[in-house]
């Protein structure tokens, strides 16, 4: 089994084309395994592979195929097979069945091969669980690395603010350290030599 993979410019676009961002990796290769790696059986450079509207995938000698490749069609797809969503995602519940506000599309290709050595027809699998473990690991990092993120805010949030408050703090005691000075030194010029207290007169 392989997986085909596309993207549109925008939403008002119509033309499909092998994934072309940045992020995407391996998935610009437009014929992936279940992991959305570049699939071991491409035959063919890349500008080739991509422009190719069936599986360019060459079967190895251990296996002889029984048929062609056929695209799985399902209630979760369109009538040619294709599932749309915001991006490329692996968790099938991503995935629908209509274009409509979409960017990304896949659809999955099957063929029936004979093992030779084993002499026993079998589908070759490569796509597994749509929910890989390795799918799940990366959500639960992201999910760790928000929060950490969060958490070194709400960190900065809070030292930055003890500072100004002890900032203030300072500023508001020596406030009160100048004026019980000038209150003393006021104090002091109306006691007499003897330390009796002498009222000022105008």
């Amino acid at each position: 089994e392989v997986w085909e993979l596309q993207r549109r410019l925008t939403l008002f676009h119509t033309k499909w084309q092998a994934p072309f961002l940045p992020h995407d990796g391996e998935k610009s290769w437009r014929w992936v395994d279940k992991d959305y790696r570049r699939h071991e059986w491409l035959s063919g450079p890349w500008a080739q592979v991509v422009e190719s509207d069936e599986p360019p995938l060459k079967v190895p000698k251990s296996f002889q195929a029984e048929g062609d490749w056929e695209v799985v069609k399902t209630e979760g797809s369109d009538a040619d097979g294709w599932m749309y969503g915001v991006d490329l995602y692996q968790n099938d519940d991503m995935w629908y069945s209509h274009p409509t506000w979409f960017h990304c599309r896949r659809r999955l290709w099957r063929i029936v091969v004979e093992d030779l050595d084993g002499q026993s027809p079998l589908t070759r699998s490569i796509t597994g669980p749509l929910l890989s473990p390795i799918n799940a690991k990366g959500s639960i990092s992201l999910c760790r690395a928000l929060l950490m993120f969060f958490a070194l805010v709400l960190l900065l949030a809070v030292a930055f603010g003890s500072g100004w408050y002890f900032r203030d703090m300072s500023a508001q005691k020596a406030i009160g350290l100048t004026s019980a000075a000038t209150c003393a030194s006021s104090s002091s010029d109306l006691l007499a030599p003897d330390g009796t207290y002498a009222p000022s007169t105008l």
